[in-house]
């Protein structure tokens, strides 16, 4: 029987965070799955090693992360400079969580890279650093979930069962962990009552995403996880579905506003905008076609 490669294996997955200066690699043109790339100046004392998992983020100005990846080489020596081979595993991340975000975690609270006065390439984290950090990733992009065996995720029974969420550790955005296959249900739940997927909030439908809506829109839990210190469980009737714009920006509402409160001020918006827009007499009459003088 073939054996694995031996590059991929280790005792112990460790964690990693490895930074980049978008200024001179940009992610967003770098990240592909499965591409390989060595990563010059890696100078730890005890790894990276193959296998180890690899968060991947970008230094100042941006400041947040960027993706996912995997070690694939011992951490060496090669043409005068410490250099790691990396695998990527995702593209740059739809919603990339950011510096001042990943300090509010209580759980990430010591991680090296998180200090802005630190200087370096490759900054370790603990068991519990990474997997916080890999909840939060995966909890505001699921489709980032390619190490499903750190974190475990309980299944639906069915459409009407509860999932215990809350446990301190997941969306950036949402503060608290979330159970994606939780928001799947919401969503065909959704779609088998109105007919198709629509933001509960600005009223935005699925003909602008066409194929692409039920990955663009976003379950939106009406009990902020947040104000638990403990797990609770939610049902798919405390959920609403939301746009990515109306999701991120109810979540920065302060104090925290309902989705009808969030619609009404929506509404009271465009109505505002409207009025000022309107064209006064004055104005209409001077941008109009001159007219033709009835007298004689």
């Amino acid at each position: 029987m073939a054996q694995k490669s031996p590059t991929l294996q280790t005792a112990a997955m460790n964690y990693w965070v490895l930074k980049a200066n978008p200024g001179s690699y940009r992610y967003e043109d770098e990240l592909h799955p499965l591409r390989e790339e060595n990563w010059g100046h890696v100078v730890a004392a005890q790894g990276p090693a193959p296998g180890d998992r690899i968060f991947l983020w970008a230094s100042a100005p941006a400041l947040h992360l960027a993706g996912l990846g995997i070690a694939i080489s011992p951490n060496h020596r090669e043409a005068g400079e410490y250099v790691l081979r990396v695998r990527y595993l995702t593209a740059q991340l739809a919603y990339r969580p950011t510096l001042r975000e990943l300090k509010a975690y209580p759980r990430l609270a010591g991680a090296h890279f998180l200090q802005r006065a630190r200087y370096g390439t490759a900054y370790p984290l603990t068991p519990e650093q990474g997997k916080e950090l890999y909840r939060i990733v995966v909890g505001a992009n699921p489709e980032a979930a390619v190490w499903e065996q750190d974190v475990a995720v309980e299944p639906m029974r069915d459409v009407d069962a509860e999932a215990s969420e809350g446990r301190l550790t997941l969306v950036t955005h949402l503060i608290r962990e979330r159970n994606p296959q939780q928001a799947r249900r919401k969503k065909e739940a959704f779609v088998e009552r109105h007919g198709a997927l629509f933001c509960e909030a600005c009223g935005e439908t699925h003909l602008k995403y066409g194929n692409l809506a039920a990955r663009i829109f976003e379950v939106h839990h009406l009990r902020p996880l947040s104000a638990s210190k403990r797990e609770v469980k939610t049902c798919l009737d405390d959920l609403a579905v939301l746009c990515p714009n109306c999701h991120r920006a109810i979540h920065r509402t302060d104090p925290f506003l309902t989705v009808a409160a969030f619609a009404r001020r929506l509404r009271n918006a465009a109505a505002t905008s409207a009025k000022s827009t309107r064209k006064s007499p004055v104005d209409s009459e001077a941008r109009s076609p001159a007219r033709r003088s009835s007298k004689p």
